[in-house]
């Protein structure tokens, strides 16, 4: 009963760690070069600039984040954020039903690629 009791605990913390995930955002230019100072919002909130943006967002399933990122002088982007499979959920969700839920939640690295302003 105790080692029942102790592996329901394991994953049951497992799958509450899954809950949510760190990402960072990564924004480059079109020929690969890291831009700094570029202004990233996540659903809306402004999580910083570029080199250090990140934020701890949900891993609900369905609810993928929407990334907008700009800086002057680029073309601004904006798309929901790339998602991944959550292992410990999908472990949890086989053993005890309810981690189904955040099985599937946005990648902890997001990159985005900046297009330079056409010239005029």
């Amino acid at each position: 009963m105790k080692k029942t009791v102790s592996i329901l605990a394991i994953v049951c913390f497992l799958a509450s760690c899954a809950m949510r995930t760190h990402m960072n955002v990564d924004v480059t230019d079109h020929r690969g070069v890291p831009v700094s100072g570029a202004t990233v919002l996540v659903d809306g909130r402004n999580i910083g600039q570029t080199p250090n943006a990140s934020v701890r967002v949900s891993n609900l399933a369905g609810s993928l984040p929407v990334i907008r990122v700009w800086k002057e002088g680029y073309i601004p982007v904006q798309r929901e954020a790339a998602g991944e499979i959550k292992v410990a959920s999908l472990i949890g969700g086989i053993l005890i039903l309810v981690p189904f839920l955040w099985i599937y939640g946005p990648s902890s690295h997001q990159h985005i690629t900046l297009m330079p302003q056409p010239a005029n």
